[in-house]
């Protein structure tokens, strides 16, 4: 016999997939294209289980269990924000995620200098994303460097 916590955790998630469904549309592309609220980014939001969601997440958890810690999910066949389809989302790194924005000419315009502001090549092995921003590794070595050694003169 189901217990009353089982049977609490089912309609939420039946309710969930009714919110899932109703808010979707198919396009002819194959995407499932979320209708309702859309962050600034074009990202789908919803709130699930007092927690809020980027949609596609929460589809990929509901459907695959947890998201390893470091991962992303990665809109690998259609690059298309709002898209829920499971089947045009994979898991990787922030790396491949970045490399599939480029590839689908998705990135920012800042995004299309090969030189940071100091001049330093913006290369994959040199950049990294953090806050939505690519960073240089050799500006963030050198402002740690730099705080080191200010931190080791104060001794």
């Amino acid at each position: 016999m189901l217990s009353f916590m089982a049977i609490s955790e089912i309609a939420k998630r039946l309710a969930i997939d009714k919110r899932l469904v109703e808010n979707t549309i198919v396009l002819a592309s194959g995407c499932h294209e979320w209708q309702g609220n859309i962050s600034s980014d074009g990202y789908g939001r919803i709130s699930y289980l007092n927690k809020k969601w980027r949609v596609h997440r929460l589809v990929w958890t509901l459907k695959n269990g947890p998201i390893p810690k470091g991962l992303d999910v990665r809109h690998y066949k259609c690059d298309n924000p709002p898209c829920i389809n499971i089947d045009h989302l994979r898991i990787g790194t922030r790396k491949q995620n970045v490399q599939d924005m480029v590839r689908h000419g998705r990135q920012r315009k800042s995004m299309n200098k090969p030189y940071c502001t100091y001049g330093h090549k913006l290369t994959i092995e040199n950049t990294y994303v953090h806050r939505n921003k690519r960073m240089c590794r050799e500006c963030r070595r050198l402002v740690n460097r730099q705080r080191y050694l200010e931190r080791k003169s104060n001794r």
